[in-house]
């Protein structure tokens, strides 16, 4: 977790550095290792939108959505063999309610 915090926060100033100043909207990929580990797009760098979380087999664990980098609407856990598992759904970032699968 850590580790893809401090990802999040350089990717954030590096992009920051590369657009003169200026913070970059788009999409951001973060890797651990040589494997992607999520996947998120950002609006002025805040979380806007879909984002994913990838297990080390590449296959889904997380699919989450947000809006103004809060949790908005439902987020899906998947095990490692792509099953859904839970869902939880989430208003202005508080979580409403939990589905078990």
């Amino acid at each position: 977790m850590k580790r893809i915090v401090l990802m999040m926060i350089f990717l954030s100033f590096n992009c920051t550095a590369h657009a003169q100043g200026k913070i970059q909207s788009g999409l951001w990929k973060m890797y651990q290792g040589n494997v992607l580990g999520n996947l998120a797009n950002s609006k002025k760098a805040k979380l806007d939108g879909v984002a994913f979380q990838y297990y080390d087999n590449g296959n889904i664990q997380r699919e989450s959505w947000y809006k103004d980098n809060q949790l908005q609407g439902e987020t899906k856990f998947f095990s490692k063999d792509n099953q859904l598992t839970k869902i939880h759904s989430y208003d202005q970032g508080k979580l409403v309610e939990v589905t078990l699968k």
